[in-house]
């Protein structure tokens, strides 16, 4: 379905700035603050340095939920949070163990990886890398996004489309099903020590519980997969003029990320992509009370970010700018950085001594 907007008002959202995260001392010291998640009493949670944490609706910290280790309620990797209706669920990545937590933060259960599966079904080839929860069926199972196996057979850097993997996981971590395949853009690189591949952008996504909406591609094109029936049922355009690289990070933003590597057959080296002459159209997707939030690179320093508003159906409903607070720079956010939980903004900041820390903001419509 092409759908192109038409006339919008083009206005500016504002924010109101409504609390810090920190603890009795009015401050919290964060080494790198991610996968925000919001619930419905103001309260949310994040991960930060091998650490679940949840703070209050005035941003006060109040416990720490899960941690790095290897007892109950620990892991000796913390890759995401995930919600799944009442319970929040803790994400190793590397898909060792998964821990369930009511939203008060009190650990419930936990279920360690069973790999049983995997010899009897050839579609299951699990890579070690992380994987990300996209989504969960009503029978709480996941819908998870892996990673394929990097695979380069012509020595050096090349770059082509391989797929990335999309696998059904049951609520006690056993490996059932490959789903579907998402094509992405890679640069592969190819040396001694081995294959590496790396994706010029992130597959995107957000759920609105029956459906998962991704982005897969540097242009602008959303897909709409129904979580229940394993289909991509439709998906949606618009023409979109792309933006540039601005020039203050035309040396920073590469096709991917940079890669270090090293053996004992070779030195460590760096290995970098080829510079982008422009950014990818889609920054983030966001389902906020059932509509679906395009956040695009369209970025004007005075009015702030341009953000498409579809329905559920992929018509285009509004258009407006979101003015992020000021001194930050939009460009440099990852999506794990932000969040949109119905009219809050919960978002990584760098405060005037360069340290992170998490600010949370009302939307202001004027």
């Amino acid at each position: 379905m092409q759908n192109v907007p038409g006339k919008t008002k083009g206005r500016i959202v504002k924010l109101k700035k409504l609390a810090i995260a920190q603890d009795a001392r009015g401050a919290f010291i964060f080494k790198n603050p991610h996968h925000i998640i919001a619930i419905d009493d103001g309260s949310f949670f994040l991960v930060d340095d091998g650490r679940v944490l949840k703070f209050s609706s005035n941003g006060l910290f109040i416990k720490e939920v899960a941690r790095t280790g290897e007892g109950p309620g620990e892991a000796p990797y913390l890759h995401e949070i995930y919600r799944r209706a009442d319970e929040l669920i803790a994400n190793t990545g590397f898909s060792r163990k998964l821990m369930v937590f009511d939203l008060d933060g009190n650990l419930k259960t936990e279920y360690r990886e069973n790999r049983q599966n995997i010899g009897k079904n050839p579609g299951l080839r699990i890579d070690e890398s992380n994987f990300s929860i996209m989504g969960h069926r009503k029978d709480k199972s996941f819908v998870v996004l892996g990673h394929s196996a990097a695979h380069n057979p012509v020595p050096g850097i090349t770059q082509n489309t391989r797929p990335e993997p999309v696998f059904l996981l049951s609520d006690k971590n056993e490996w059932l099903d490959k789903l579907l395949e998402i094509p992405v853009d890679c640069v592969n690189i190819k040396l001694k020590s081995g294959d590496y591949f790396l994706p010029k952008v992130p597959v995107i996504y957000a759920s609105d519980g029956e459906f998962i909406y991704f982005c897969h591609t540097e242009s602008y094109e959303i897909k709409k997969y129904h979580i229940e029936s394993n289909r991509v049922i439709s998906s949606w355009k618009r023409e979109y003029r792309h933006v540039r690289v601005p020039d203050e990070i035309k040396d920073k933003l590469l096709s991917g990320s940079k890669l270090v590597v090293g053996s004992v057959t070779e030195k460590t080296r760096e290995y970098a992509p080829p510079k982008r002459e422009y950014l990818e159209d889609i920054k983030r997707l966001f389902v906020v009370e059932s509509r679906i939030w395009v956040l695009t690179s369209t970025f004007d320093r005075e009015k702030g970010l341009f953000i498409d508003v579809y329905n559920q159906g992929g018509d285009c409903i509004d258009g407006f700018y979101l003015q992020f607070p000021q001194g930050l720079y939009v460009y440099t956010l990852f999506p794990a950085d932000f969040q949109v939980f119905k009219n809050h903004l919960f978002i990584k900041e760098i405060d005037p001594e360069e340290n992170f820390q998490v600010a949370q903001y009302q939307f202001l419509d004027d």
